[in-house]
């Protein structure tokens, strides 16, 4: 292992300038951030070391390889906006790889879910893809290790193209719907979209820019699939179906 360029999740050192990225070594205990709790996995460390690079060849590879989207929307962020791009992904994607990697509960033991999730994460589907004791195929574990590879390129590539849309097409547009929202209705509680875009996050950003958090409590978007307006009502926060005020009984299902 010595003559290798490059090691990462064996031979039981973390050395940067040896390239050497394992963590199952007795006093390992790094984090992606001082305040952060989570211990990295290889994958954390990894993205710590190389991210800002994975994310820019990400963003030519969704343009030039991919092609997404439109040339006229490609950007190569600056160095700042690409270190807090870096940042997002971590929060948003990485940091539950090296959670889950590392056995690190998402929430205190005596809490019990509400209900059970269907196993579909990222880090389940490639569990799948291990041989079982009694398994009949004909895949060796090396091919079965491509799979799992793909598998993570494809939702690594998603996140950063859903990164991408939400910072650099969907925030200004957004944005420019909250800063016009008293034209639009006198409360300045309803914003119109006039492009078609990914706002939910956006919208979250936007406010938080503008310092004007949990204001905005309806969207008026237009919806391309089937030519007509749309009202939404906006969450209390990502992670609720709570609303920040539900549309009125009589407004509920009404159409045209």
């Amino acid at each position: 292992l010595k003559d290798l360029d490059i090691l990462v999740d064996v031979g039981g050192v973390y050395d940067h300038d040896l390239k050497r990225y394992d963590h199952h070594q007795k006093g390992f205990v790094s984090t992606y951030k001082e305040e952060k709790k989570t211990k990295l996995s290889s994958a954390g460390l990894v993205f710590m070391h190389y991210g800002i690079e994975i994310i820019e060849e990400a963003i030519n590879y969704i343009f030039d390889d991919l092609k997404i989207f439109p040339l006229k929307y490609k950007q190569i962020p600056n160095a700042d906006q690409l270190k807090s791009f870096q940042d997002i992904v971590y929060d948003a994607f990485i940091e539950s790889i090296d959670g889950i990697d590392n056995g690190l509960n998402r929430y205190p033991k005596d809490v019990k879910p509400a209900y059970n999730d269907s196993y579909t994460d990222l880090i389940s589907r490639i569990g799948r893809l291990n041989k079982k004791p009694i398994q009949l195929n004909s895949f060796t574990q090396d091919e079965l290790f491509v799979k799992a590879m793909s598998l993570a390129k494809e939702d690594f590539i998603y996140e950063i193209q859903y990164r991408y849309v939400d910072l650099y097409i969907s925030f200004p547009i957004v944005k420019e719907a909250i800063e016009q929202r008293f034209d639009f209705h006198s409360s300045g509680k309803i914003i119109l979209l006039t492009n078609q875009c990914n706002w939910k996050d956006s919208l979250i950003n936007v406010e938080k820019n503008l310092n004007i958090q949990g204001e905005i409590l309806y969207v008026v978007y237009h919806d391309i699939l089937d030519n007509n307006y749309r009202i939404q009502a906006i969450s209390l926060n990502p992670y609720t179906y709570e609303l920040r005020k539900d549309l009125c009984g009589d407004c509920k299902g009404l159409r045209d």
